[in-house]
C-alpha cells in the first residue's frame, strides 16, 4: 500500500520540521567551541565574503574544495561573519540534503514510503546531524550527490518522451560541482559509472537524440566544462591534487584488507571511535536499523536481478554497488582514524535507502498478514510514521545534546576553553597593555575567529615561553590546553589573577594575570650574548638529562634589534667527537612578535635518545634565519666575531630505562656475545674510503647483566683473512669500562678508526672482535664490506713564492703562498698547509683583504680547507693541501697598501687558533704581504 502524493508532501515537511528542530537550535554553543579546523573554514569564507578571494582550489589548511565556502561567504555576507554563519550554511545544506533525500528516492522510482523512510533516517542520524552543525565542507558532498544522481535520472527520457535539455544542463552542472564538495568526492564518479552501465548497452536501439548515451555524454561535456578551471587549478598545481591523499594514503600501519572490513563495519557493528565526529565507536545504524539494512540490500539485489526497467535496474545497481565505493576514502586512509564518519560522508544519501527497503518490507509483510486491519493499512502506516519520525528524533536529540555535547574531552577538544578566552579578550580593557596568549598552535584561528583583538595578541605557543616587555604592563592568558608552567611563575610577579568559568570538569577555562610594568629580570649568566645586533643571549642552562628521556633546558635573551627576517634560536646537544645527539628549533616566540627590550625565556624538554652513552657533552646555542639557515654571529662586547654558538660544557645524561620498543639497528644483528649481553646491530657511514680516511660504526648494544670488563677491536680483513687491527679500546671511546654499566642498559657507542694510509687499494671486510682483560677473543662478528681506494694525499710541500713556517695550534703549519695578480684584476691566493699532527677538530680558515686604516673586510672568505670541501679532522700527519682563493677587489678602491690577514678557528665558538712564528709573539692570526694598488695615470 502506497501514499498519496498529498499525504507524502505533509510526512515529508514533518521531517522536515523534525531535521530543522535538531540543527538550528543552539548553534553557537553546540558544539560548545570552535575547532582549529573549524576556526580556519570561517577565516577562508571570510576572506571570500569581505576580501574579494575568489579561489577556485584553497590550497592552505592542507587544501579544500571550495564550494561549501563560496556559500558560508554568501550567509556571512547576510548574517554576520563568526562560527553561527558558518554553522548556519551547515544546517541549511544538512535540511536541503533531507529534502533532497525525497526526491531523489521518488526519481529512482522508489516507493514513497522507501523515500520518505530515508529522509526520516537521514532527518534524525547521529552522523549527518553532527556535520550539519558543524562548519565543514564535507556537508555539502551529500547534497551535491544527490543533485546529480537526480538531475541525471530525470534528464533520461522514456521511450517516446522528448529530451529536456535544461535538466541535462542543470545535471552536468551538478555533477561537476560534486567535485567541488570535498576530497572523498573523487571516487564518486566511479560509483556513478557502475550505476550507469545499463544505459550504456551497445545494443540499445533508440533515436539518437533520446539515445541514453548520447545524453549521458551531453551531460559529461557540460561536468567537464564546470570541472576545467578545477582541472586546470591541478595541472598547474599538481601538489594541491595529492598533498592530502599523500598524508593520509596507504601505509603499513594497517592493511587494506584489514582497513576495508573495519570500515564495512561501521554501518552496524563499530563505528568511528574518534570523539569528534561520533560517540566513539557507535556505529551509523544500529542493531535494528542494521538489520532492515542487510534486508533492504537484499531484496534491492533481488530486484536488480528481475527488473525489465532500464531506469529501475540502474537505480538499483547504483545502490547496491555504491556502499562498497564510497567507502573506500575511509578505508584507504589508513595512515589516520579507520573508520572515519567523515571520509566516509559520500555514504550519504545513499546509504539510508537500503534499511528503508527493509523496512518497507516488513510494513508490507505486516499488512499482509494482519488482514483485519488492511482496510485500515494506510492510516497505520502514516501513524506508524509519524511515531518513528518522533522516537528517532528524540532518541538522536538525547544521543547528540545529551551525551555527545556534555562530554568533557568534547568540551576541550572542540578548544571551548579559546572560546571563553576570546569573550574574555571581547570584553576586558586593556589600555596600553600587551596582551600575551599561550596556545597550542601559533595564530590559532579560533581566535582570530572570535577574538576583536587578534591583531594585538603575542602568542606563546605550548607554552613553551613567557615574553617581559620592557617597562609596559602586561597580560598573561593561559587556556585550559595551555595552562601556566610552574617555572614561569618567578618571573610573573607581582600578579592579579582572574580565572574564566568553570569547565564541565569543575577546572577554570582560563587564568590570566595582569602583571604591571616591572624592571627586566637581571639574575643572568651571560654577559658576552650579542647575536647578531638582534638577539642577546643571558642565560644558557641545563638540568641532568636522561637516554631515552629529555634533558630540561632553559634559554633566555633580550631583543636589541628589528627582525627583518624570520629567526629562530637552535639548541645541539653534541659529545666531544661533535656528533649531534639531538637538536631542537623552539618556535616558542617567533621573531616575527619580537619588540626592542622584550626579555623572553623558553623552558623546554630537549629529546634525548635511547642509548646516549653517559659521556661528558655540550649543549650549543644560538640564532639562524629559518628561510637561508646562516646562523646569526656571536659577537663580543667590543664588535668582535667570537664564533655563531653559546657554548655550556659538562652536560650530564644518566643512563636511562630500556626503551620499549626497543630500538631496531639499521643492520639488525641480535648476536649474544656473552652471558647477558647482546648486540642487537649496528650502523656504518661508509662503504668506500681511501686509504687514511676514517670510518665510523656504531655499535648497539644490550645489556641485562653485571658485566666483566671487555675490548671492542675494528679489524679490516683481507680476502685471504688476514687482518689489520684499526683500533682497540673500551666503548665509547675507552670512558665506559663494560664493568660500570647500569643493568639493563640499551647503548649506542659510536667509534672512529683510520684506515691506514699504507693500506693497499681493494676490497676488506670490517670485523669486530670483543676481547676480554687478558686480550683472548672471545666474540667475533663481520661489519659488512669496505672497498679501500688508493690514497691521492700529498705529503710534500710544493715551492711558493713566500716561505713561512708558522704553527697554528700547535696542529697545522702554514708553510707558505703564493700572491698572483690575475689578467682580470683579481688575485689569486694559494695558500700551503701541512699538519704538524692529525688535527683535533675542524677548522675554518678566514682570509681578510682590510682596509687601509686595518678595519675589515674589504673582501673576505670564511671557509673550510678548499672551498668547504677538505675538513681539517681528516687530514693526517704531514700531509700537504694546497688550498686557494680567488680576491675580487672594490670597483672603487684607491691607490694604496691593502694588508691580508690569515689564520684558523673554530666556526662554532669563534675563537681563533694561536700563531707561533720564529721571532714574532704569539698572535692569533698572520699578516701576509699587502696587496698594493698604484695611482692612475691622468691620461689613463
Amino acid at each position: 500500500m502506497s501514499l498519496t502524493r498529498r499525504t507524502s508532501s505533509w510526512l515529508l515537511l514533518f521531517g522536515l520540521l523534525l531535521a530543522a528542530l535538531l540543527r538550528l537550535p543552539a548553534l553557537t554553543t553546540v558544539p560548545p567551541g570552535v575547532h582549529y579546523d573549524e576556526a580556519a573554514n570561517g577565516i577562508l569564507a571570510a576572506e571570500i565574503a569581505w576580501q574579494g578571494e575568489h579561489p577556485i582550489f584553497i590550497a592552505s589548511y592542507t587544501g579544500k574544495e571550495v564550494l561549501f565556502f563560496y556559500g558560508a561567504g554568501l550567509l556571512a555576507r547576510l548574517v554576520g561573519p563568526g562560527a553561527f554563519s558558518l554553522r548556519l550554511t551547515a544546517a541549511f545544506l544538512g535540511l536541503l540534503t533531507v529534502a533532497a533525500t525525497y526526491w531523489l528516492g521518488r526519481v529512482l522510482r522508489l516507493d514513497r514510503r522507501i523515500a520518505l523512510v530515508a529522509a526520516l533516517l537521514l532527518a534524525t542520524s547521529f552522523w549527518h546531524l553532527l556535520f550539519s552543525r558543524l562548519g565543514f565542507r564535507a556537508i555539502s558532498q551529500p547534497l551535491l550527490q544527490a543533485l546529480a544522481v537526480g538531475f541525471i535520472w530525470t534528464s533520461l527520457p522514456a521511450p517516446g518522451q522528448a529530451v529536456r535539455w535544461r535538466r541535462v544542463i542543470v545535471a552536468g552542472i551538478c555533477l561537476g560541482l560534486v567535485a567541488y564538495t570535498y576530497l572523498a568526492a573523487r571516487l564518486f564518479p566511479v560509483a556513478l559509472f557502475i550505476g550507469l552501465l545499463p544505459f550504456l548497452n551497445p545494443m540499445m536501439i533508440r533515436p539518437w537524440r533520446r539515445h541514453p548515451q548520447v545524453i549521458l555524454a551531453a551531460i559529461g561535456i557540460v561536468a567537464l566544462l564546470v570541472l576545467a578551471p578545477l582541472l586546470s587549478y591541478f595541472l598547474a598545481h599538481p601538489d594541491a591534487f595529492w598533498v592530502r591523499i599523500s598524508q593520509v594514503g596507504p601505509t603499513d600501519s594497517l592493511s587494506l584488507g584489514e582497513s576495508y572490513q573495519q570500515s564495512l563495519s561501521m554501518l552496524f557493528l563499530k563505528g568511528d571511535p574518534y570523539w569528534r565526529f561520533n560517540l566513539p565507536d557507535r556505529p551509523v545504524f544500529g542493531t535494528i536499523w542494521g538489520a532492515f539494512l542487510i534486508i533492504g540490500w537484499l531484496l534491492a539485489l533481488y530486484q536488480l536481478i528481475q527488473t525489465k526497467i532500464l531506469k529501475e535496474r540502474a537505480a538499483l545497481l547504483l545502490l547496491v554497488t555504491l556502499p562498497f565505493i564510497m567507502i573506500l576514502p575511509t578505508a584507504l586512509a589508513t595512515n589516520e582514524i579507520v573508520p572515519s564518519n567523515l571520509r566516509a560522508i559520500g555514504l550519504l544519501p545513499f546509504i539510508v535507502f537500503l534499511p528503508a527497503y527493509g523496512f518497507v518490507q516488513l510494513l508490507d509483510s505486516l499488512a499482509a498478514g494482519l488482514t483485519r486491519w488492511q482496510a485500515q493499512a494506510g492510516r497505520w502506516q502514516i501513524g506508524l510514521l509519524l511515531l518513528l519520525g518522533l522516537l528517532m528524533s528524540g532518541w538522536t536529540a538525547q544521543l547528540y545534546f545529551g551525551q555527545w555535547a556534555q562530554r568533557v574531552d568534547v568540551f576541550y577538544e572542540t578548544e571551548a576553553d579559546l572560546s571563553e578566552v576570546a569573550a574574555f579578550l571581547n570584553e576586558q580593557a586593556f589600555g596600553d597593555s600587551v596582551i600575551y596568549v599561550a596556545s597550542p598552535h601559533y595564530r590559532h584561528p579560533s581566535l582570530a575567529l572570535q577574538a576583536r583583538l587578534y591583531d594585538q595578541l603575542k602568542w606563546l605557543p605550548e607554552s613553551q615561553a613567557i615574553a617581559i616587555p620592557d617597562e609596559r604592563d602586561a597580560w598573561y592568558v593561559f587556556p585550559h590546553a595551555s595552562p601556566q608552567p610552574e617555572w614561569t611563575q618567578r618571573y610573573l610577579q607581582p600578579a592579579e589573577t582572574v580565572t574564566g568559568p568553570l569547565g564541565p570538569d569543575g577546572a577554570p577555562t582560563f587564568v590570566a594575570l595582569f602583571v604591571p610594568a616591572t624592571d627586566a629580570p637581571a639574575d643572568f649568566s651571560i654577559t658576552d650574548g650579542n647575536f647578531g645586533y638582534q638577539a642577546n643571549l643571558l642565560e644558557l642552562a641545563a638540568d641532568r638529562g636522561v637516554a631515552g628521556g629529555s634533558l630540561p633546558v632553559t634559554l633566555a635573551w633580550r631583543i636589541i634589534g628589528q627582525a627583518g627576517t624570520s629567526f629562530l634560536p637552535f639548541l645541539h646537544l653534541v659529545d666531544e667527537s661533535g656528533r649531534r645527539w639531538s637538536q631542537l628549533e623552539p618556535f616558542a616566540y617567533p621573531s616575527e612578535q619580537w619588540s626592542l627590550g622584550e626579555t623572553v625565556i623558553i623552558h623546554l624538554d630537549m629529546p634525548v635518545p635511547a642509548g646516549a652513552p653517559p659521556q661528558p657533552y655540550e649543549l650549543r646555542a644560538g640564532f639562524f634565519a629559518s628561510d637561508s639557515g646562516q646562523q646569526l654571529p656571536r659577537l663580543d662586547n667590543a664588535g668582535r666575531y667570537i664564533g655563531t654558538q653559546a657554548i655550556l660544557a659538562n652536560i650530564n645524561i644518566a643512563p636511562g630505562p630500556l626503551p620499549n620498543p626497543l630500538p631496531i639497528a639499521p643492520v639488525p644483528l641480535d648476536r649474544e656475545v656473552m652471558a647477558g649481553l647482546w648486540l642487537t646491530g649496528y650502523e656504518r657511514d661508509l662503504y668506500q674510503v681511501g686509504a687514511g680516511d676514517t670510518v665510523g660504526v656504531a655499535l648497539w648494544w644490550l645489556n641485562r647483566a653485571t658485566l666483566p670488563d671487555f675490548l671492542i677491536r675494528l679489524e679490516l680483513v683481507r680476502p685471504d683473512n688476514t687482518g689489520i687491527i684499526l683500533g682497540s679500546s673500551y666503548p665509547v671511546n675507552g670512558t665506559y669500562p663494560p664493568s660500570t654499566w647500569s643493568v639493563p642498559q640499551f647503548l649506542i657507542d659510536h667509534i672512529k678508526v683510520q684506515v691506514p694510509i699504507t693500506v693497499e687499494a681493494g676490497n676488506y671486510r670490517l670485523r669486530l672482535r670483543v676481547l676480554d682483560p687478558g686480550a683472548n677473543s672471545i666474540f667475533l662478528t663481520d661489519l659488512g664490506p669496505l672497498s679501500v681506494e688508493a690514497s691521492e694525499r700529498e705529503f710534500t710541500a710544493p715551492r711558493v713564492e713566500t716561505p713561512l713556517a708558522a704553527v697554528l695550534g700547535e696542529e697545522i703549519n702554514l708553510r707558505g703562498y703564493d700572491l698572483d695578480r690575475q689578467e682580470d684584476g683579481r688575485y689569486l691566493l694559494r695558500l700551503v698547509w701541512q699538519a704538524e699532527r692529525q688535527p683535533a677538530g675542524d677548522y675554518t680558515v678566514f682570509v681578510h683583504l682590510l682596509d687601509r686604516d686595518g678595519s675589515c673586510c674589504l673582501w673576505q672568505a670564511d671557509l673550510m680547507p678548499r672551498q668547504g670541501s677538505y675538513p681539517t679532522s681528516s687530514w693526517l700527519q704531514d700531509e700537504v693541501v694546497v688550498d686557494e682563493y680567488l680576491i675580487e677587489l672594490p670597483a672603487d678602491l684607491g691607490p694604496g697598501e691593502y694588508q691580508l690577514e690569515v689564520g684558523l678557528f673554530i666556526a662554532d665558538s669563534g675563537v681563533r687558533l694561536l700563531v707561533q712564528q720564529p721571532g714574532l709573539p704569539v698572535d692569533d692570526k698572520l699578516y701576509l704581504r699587502p696587496i698594493v694598488i698604484l695611482p692612475t695615470a691622468p691620461d689613463q
